[in-house]
């Protein structure tokens, strides 16, 4: 396929999102909706963060099917999360998390317990305490999926 037929496809396909979203079958939101649905709702930030890079990797698909109401998505996320602390997962008969999907939840998770040690762990001098129990509690049950997905990880390696 030459050049110019790919940039005829993908000003096609831009002109059918737009088209789509212009009358109103169809509209990605913006991060600044997501983020605030999400707050709304009471997804955590970094659950946030995680389904909102997981939508935009997969063009905003539900399965092999177009999303066609986000809000929805999100609240399904939310309770996977809550049933087995990611938002996607068999819990309610959905596909297992990838290798690369666990690593790149791994991943987040360690740099989530990074940023809760580094704003929220005083460990400076005689004492080492937190300084939030809820920074803690968010901490805690963060290693505790860091185990069980480097488990996971490596009994799928």
């Amino acid at each position: 396929m030459s050049h110019e037929e790919l940039v005829a496809i993908v000003a096609a396909i831009d002109k059918r999102v737009s088209t789509l979203e212009s009358t109103g079958t169809y509209k990605r939101p913006t991060l600044e909706a997501f983020q605030a649905y999400g707050e709304k709702i009471g997804l955590p930030p970094e659950q946030i963060e995680w389904s909102w890079n997981y939508y935009q990797s997969n063009g905003w698909r539900v399965g092999k099917n177009p999303m066609k109401n986000w809000e929805a998505a999100m609240r399904n996320w939310l309770l996977n999360y809550k049933k087995n602390g990611s938002g996607v997962g068999t819990a309610n008969g959905h596909r297992s998390l990838s290798i690369f999907e666990m690593k790149t939840a791994l991943e987040m998770k360690q740099i989530r317990c990074k940023e809760l040690s580094d704003r929220h762990y005083n460990d400076s001098g005689a004492f080492h305490e937190w300084t939030s129990q809820p920074a803690r509690t968010e901490f805690v049950i963060l290693k505790k999926q860091i185990k069980e997905l480097q488990a996971k990880i490596g009994a799928s390696a």
